[in-house]
């Protein structure tokens, strides 16, 4: 389960730095340096995580192998943007990979936290795909905004923490 999680990780942010070489004349720093941060902090977290599990609680390597995983996706992800993004995006991805591989380490039972870190990655970077979005105007042209007041407010807050709330529903009975 771990390897098939490490490979989404791996082809959703191929997939989101493939976006950002398309549309780095229309991003801003500070975009890119949001964009870049967001990538390297959520590939480092969520690998991180699942290398201290699947290591078998080995700190040193799985530390290791989630920041310099975090720190190649930040740089990526800065890259076409400038260095201050590449700069944000790999310290960034240093601290996602402490942090993650601090956590994946810990965990006795590590089923429920696998699966919210998921449902947390897959949230940020619908997210962040919106952001690089208006802020290449795209989001203007497809219609997006027309639809956003109700859903991207609110819809989206509430929709969180009623997953939250499900996910600890079907902790409890399957994995207590």
């Amino acid at each position: 389960m771990t390897f098939v999680n490490m490979l989404g990780v791996l082809i959703v942010t191929a997939y989101l730095v493939y976006q950002i070489y398309q549309r780095r004349e229309k991003l801003t720093d500070m975009a890119g340096m949001m964009i870049a941060m967001t990538i390297g902090m959520m590939v480092s977290l969520t690998l991180g995580i699942l290398f201290g599990v699947s290591l078998y609680h080995d700190l040193t390597n799985s530390t290791i192998l989630a920041v310099v995983a975090g720190m190649t996706a930040g740089y990526a992800a800065g890259r076409p943007i400038s260095l201050l993004a590449v700069l944000d995006g790999m310290l960034a991805g240093i601290m996602g990979g402490m942090m993650g591989a601090m956590l994946g380490v810990m965990l006795v039972f590590p089923t429920a936290m696998i699966w919210f870190v998921n449902i947390i990655f897959v949230a940020v970077m619908v997210v962040l795909l919106r952001l690089i979005a208006e802020e290449t105007g795209d989001a203007h042209k497809e219609g997006i905004q027309a639809k956003r007041p109700f859903f991207g407010r609110i819809g989206m807050m509430v929709g969180l923490i009623a997953l939250t709330g499900v996910f600890f529903v079907v902790q409890r009975i399957f994995w207590a």
